[in-house]
């Protein structure tokens, strides 16, 4: 018998600021930002850094991909938790 793979769903701090970012932008802006903007305003080298920590919000159920399609915005999804 196979056993499921446990996902932890627990951020990194680099992941909780990304999140927590996207939660602020969407709130003001009412779109969530891109990965430059992230990467901006979190003062990150690479907005490839960005991106692997939004593929790990997104493999967490913390994002999805911006559901009109918009590429490189990724949508977070409030926790139902806080």
């Amino acid at each position: 018998m196979a056993t499921a793979t446990k996902i932890d769903h627990r951020l990194t701090m680099p992941q909780r600021r990304v999140y927590e970012f996207m939660l602020r932008f969407q709130a003001r802006h009412g779109l969530p930002p891109t990965m430059k903007e992230i990467a901006a305003a979190l003062k990150v080298n690479s907005p490839s850094n960005v991106r692997a920590h939004i593929l790990a919000l997104v493999s967490k159920g913390r994002a999805t991909a911006h559901p009109r399609g918009v590429v490189n915005r990724y949508v977070a999804i409030p926790d139902p938790k806080a």
